[in-house]
């Protein structure tokens, strides 16, 4: 798999004023409290999903199609204006994947679903930015199958969550003017795939690197070109990756 950055950052549904410099935050007053809250629907949706003694699982993604170890390699190609934390010089980096469904709850293979990848490099030198990972020696890369979310910022999101948490996502999306994002969703739980290791992933979101800002994509080598399967069961796309 190929793994390459991109410096194109656009988002839907958002205006970006003249000013607004690449590469550089500009949060909103209240975002710490739309975090908070999207935390709490979070672990409110975990909660509602796993009564009556029914099993715990993760807020998202929760079907996997396996994991796969390999090596994570940065040569020598990378453009000068990117070579900042693990892309600064050649190395390689022991890496594990985890392949996934969106969906939640879970649901069988042979219906449209958002696809997930997930890169996690291990001995990763540094401080990390989240306080309760600040010492830990590892980096995520998380990919998904379309290059773009529904929504264009937080707000946004909480209030998607909202509608969704009340079961009444596709008003909310209507009411407010989304059509874009009924259609960017449409396309992402409609998506059907041969097999998880045959079709490009992206980063959705912006990241800070160096003084710019990139967003992520992975995408299989030019001579893999899986077919569908003739006959499409609960878990084809683990079948495929075995």
């Amino acid at each position: 798999i190929v793994v390459f950055m991109s410096g194109s950052c656009s988002s839907p549904k958002v205006t970006i004023p003249k000013e607004t410099e690449l590469g550089k935050e500009y949060p909103k007053a209240n975002e710490e409290e739309i975090a908070k809250r999207t935390l709490e629907l979070t672990l409110n949706s975990i909660k509602e999903n796993s009564k009556n003694g029914g099993k715990v699982l993760r807020d998202a993604h929760p079907k996997h199609h396996g994991c796969v170890s390999g090596s994570f390699i940065v040569d020598n190609t990378v453009p000068a204006t990117m070579r900042f934390g693990v892309f600064s010089k050649p190395k390689t980096y022991p890496i594990w994947i985890r392949f996934s469904n969106g969906g939640t709850p879970p649901k069988d293979d042979k219906e449209g679903d958002i696809r997930g990848m997930a890169i996690k490099l291990m001995g990763v030198e540094g401080e990390k930015l989240l306080e309760d990972e600040k010492n830990e020696k590892t980096q995520d890369f998380l990919v998904i199958s379309h290059p773009v979310l529904p929504v264009g910022d937080p707000q946004d999101y909480l209030d998607l969550f909202e509608a969704a948490f009340a079961k009444r996502p596709l008003r909310h999306l209507v009411f407010n003017g989304y059509f874009g994002a009924i259609k960017k969703i449409s396309a992402l739980r409609g998506l059907k795939v041969p097999s998880p290791l045959g079709i490009r992933y992206f980063s959705t979101t912006p990241y800070k690197l160096g003084n710019g800002a990139v967003k992520y994509s992975a995408k299989p080598c030019d001579n893999f070109k899986p077919e569908m399967p003739a006959e499409l069961t609960s878990n084809y796309l683990r079948e495929a990756m075995t």
